[in-house]
């Protein structure tokens, strides 16, 4: 599945993405004092998570930017970087995300 960038939360803790028919997806930050992790979601178009949504190899366009300094982008940033495993009902699941360079 091909997902486009579409924003940071920081307040929610979510770092938005939304696919090719335009449904809103996020990655958001469940590692509370422990190693960094994501649960991807389905999200209502006002960005509210509906639930899990079934892990399929993803292909992120882009990251949030370097520009973004809250902690939601710069976790998120290091959990792709460390390879990106999703927390799914108190396991990680290995995610087959291919995050593409930041266009420049």
């Amino acid at each position: 599945m091909k997902l486009k960038f579409a924003g940071t939360d920081n307040d929610s803790r979510r770092v938005y993405y939304k696919d090719e028919s335009n449904l809103l997806y996020c990655f958001e930050d469940v590692s509370r004092r422990g190693p960094i992790a994501f649960r991807f979601m389905l999200c209502t178009g006002g960005g509210r998570p509906l639930g899990a949504s079934k892990i399929q190899p993803l292909e992120l366009n882009a990251l949030p930017p370097p520009s973004d300094t809250g902690r939601t982008a710069e976790s998120f940033r290091a959990w792709i970087a460390a390879g990106g495993a999703i927390q799914e009902s108190g396991t990680e699941t290995p995610a087959s995300l291919s995050p593409r360079p930041n266009p420049a």
